[in-house]
């Protein structure tokens, strides 16, 4: 059955790009749907007047729940990453009264152990953004369906402004970052870093900057021509970020090293460019920066891909049963 009153709840931290904002602002235009949506300030000073925080979890307060819906009567709750869920108690209730609860991970493989394996089984339906976490909740007797991650192309957009490098890296500074830049850089390759941890001398010369919010975020993507993903997650797991629809959607040329579920997605030397180590990188690169024409061909291919296959309306049609 189509639910078509929903509340939507997620906290949106990190401004207009945000996953959880893009997913509820496109999620809001839907037809054949009304929504709610509701954001608990898990990151805010105040968060405890929404939630009671439990290690990594934030269980949504029994009172907080029931003013929502005294405001808003929902078929169907959605409560989308951050560790968010009603408690063991108030799941059981809104059962009772018929109230379909979905919840959502979008930071799996590394927060299935302090998070959502809590709680993944007092939903009706589950969802994870890591095929690989898959096989943990099934151990645990949740049978929680893959969701991708997207984007949405009216957002990241191709913006035609002028290219200031060769290839940028959007997302936090780690080693495995550090080094390649810095082979980048040794290799006379114009590099642009945005994010945090990238501000030092060592990036004076190849371009970085701590803003990657809203608009500046596409922004950067679109400071290149080439964008250079790392599957590697914070937590040493490999995963398709959300970062190569983003990319895509700008119509830029994606580099990602090579795993078999990017195939999935995305068709290589098609819609999207692979690797095998740092020095195959390093020689993808050099050929497609005298070779821009290749590299636009690709980055058009890898928006029709997103607008075809992979915007955030395709997941919800997948996760509310909508054609």
């Amino acid at each position: 059955m189509i639910p078509h009153r929903v509340v939507h709840i997620g906290s949106y931290f990190q401004g207009k790009n945000d996953i959880v904002q893009l997913m509820a602002n496109r999620l809001e235009k839907m037809s054949k749907i009304t929504v709610f949506c509701f954001d608990p300030e898990i990151y805010g000073k105040n968060k405890e007047k929404n939630v009671i925080a439990e290690g990594n979890v934030n269980w949504l307060r029994d009172d907080v729940i029931e003013n929502v819906l005294s405001r808003f009567p929902a078929d169907t709750i959605i409560c989308n990453a951050g560790g968010l869920s009603p408690s063991p108690e108030m799941h059981k209730k809104l059962s009772l009264r018929g109230i379909q609860r979905i919840g959502i991970a979008l930071s799996d493989p590394d927060d299935f152990t302090t998070r959502s394996k809590y709680f993944s089984s007092l939903f009706d339906r589950f969802y994870t953004n890591a095929e690989e976490t898959i096989p943990k909740y099934r151990a645990i007797g949740v049978q929680a369906d893959l969701l991708p991650f997207a984007a949405d192309p009216e957002f990241h957009i191709p913006m035609g402004i002028a290219t200031k490098y060769e290839i940028v890296v959007v997302g936090a500074n780690r080693p495995e970052r550090t080094k390649m830049a810095k082979s980048l850089r040794h290799n006379k390759i114009r590099v642009g870093c945005f994010g945090r941890g990238w501000r030092s001398k060592l990036f004076e010369k190849i371009g970085f900057s701590t803003e990657v919010h809203g608009e500046a975020q596409v922004r950067a993507i679109n400071s290149a021509r080439l964008y250079l993903s790392f599957a590697e997650t914070k937590a040493g797991f490999t995963n398709v970020k959300v970062g190569v629809f983003e990319a895509a959607a700008c119509e830029r040329c994606v580099l990602v090293k090579s795993f078999s579920e990017m195939n999935r997605y995305f068709e290589p030397g098609k819609e999207i460019v692979t690797f095998t180590d740092e020095n195959d990188a390093i020689r993808i690169i050099k050929d497609l920066s005298v070779n821009w024409q290749k590299a636009m061909e690709i980055g058009k291919n890898a928006r029709k891909k997103i607008l075809s296959h992979h915007c955030w309306e395709h997941r919800w049609e997948k996760v509310l049963g909508i054609k």
